[in-house]
Parts: C-alpha cells; structure tokens; sequence
C-alpha cells in the first residue's frame, strides 16, 4: 500500500503539538526546511528549542535562533541540505541521464539508501528539480534555474 506524502499543513500541525506556543509562522518553517517529514521537523524544532534555551545571545528571536540551526544544518529555503545539492550539482554538470548506480558510485559520499529515500523524493517527487527517465535521473530546468539562482545567492 503506497504512503502520501505529508503536506505543509500537517508538518505544521505536528509540529504545533509539540512547540504549541511558537508562532505558526516558525512552525511553517520548520516543517518547510524539515522537508515536510514529521520526524526530520522535529528533530530541527528539538535544535532549534535547545538553542533557545542554552543561546548566549538570549536577546534574539525565535526566528534568528531558527537561522541560526539553518545555517548550522545547511539548509536552504527549501530545505535542500549539502546532499542534495551535491546531487543535483552533478546531474547538472553531467548533462545526460545517470543511472542509480552511477550517481551513486561518483557520490560515494553519500550512502545509496540516503539518496534513494531521502534525496530523490525531495527533489524528483515535491520540488520537481529532477526527473527519472528510461535511460536514467536528469535535472530539469526548474532544477538548472534553482542552481543558477543559488549560486547568484551565494555571490
């Protein structure tokens, strides 16, 4: 039996039931660079608490200690982190479908398992950045576009 996807709304829900008295607003976030998977938002709701908690800077807002986990993690607005990036960047220069194997022999970094059920839903199924053909996973344009603009981002 094949599992949906939890949505924004829910991840948030969640998310609120654990942290009932931040604002709906760090709870969308948090579900959002969670990658709309409960257990991946909790874990950043559990730093981004922690950090609140034990900051040196006790002055800050919730949503600057939420930077601050963010940047720590190296996630990007889309909940993209370091993973997922350097898999989109070789597809990128590639310019020709990879297969599985392939990707996962130039990104022997990054354990098969991770990529297959942690990197490709992301990009393939919610943000679209990557597409699965016969002869093996391309970026699209909108994944070409998201690289052009990060890499402007990044100066």
């Amino acid at each position: 039996m094949p599992l949906d996807d939890y949505g924004e709304d829910e991840v948030t829900e969640i998310a609120g039931l654990r942290y009932p008295n931040w604002p709906d607003a760090i709870r969308r976030k948090v579900a959002r660079y969670g990658r709309f998977v409960p257990r991946i938002a909790l874990e950043i709701g559990k730093e981004l608490s922690n950090e609140a908690l034990v900051s040196e800077h006790p002055e800050r807002s919730l949503e600057e200690h939420l930077s601050e986990v963010v940047s720590t993690r190296r996630i990007t607005e889309e909940g993209l982190g370091p993973a997922d990036i350097e898999y989109l960047e070789l597809l990128d220069q590639q310019r020709t479908p990879m297969g599985e194997g392939n990707i996962s022999t130039m990104l022997s970094n990054i354990d098969k398992d991770r990529i297959l059920e942690g990197v490709e839903p992301l990009l393939v199924n919610r943000l679209k950045y990557v597409r699965r053909t016969a002869r093996g996973r391309e970026i699209t344009i909108k994944g070409r576009e998201y690289l052009v603009n990060m890499r402007q981002r990044r100066g």
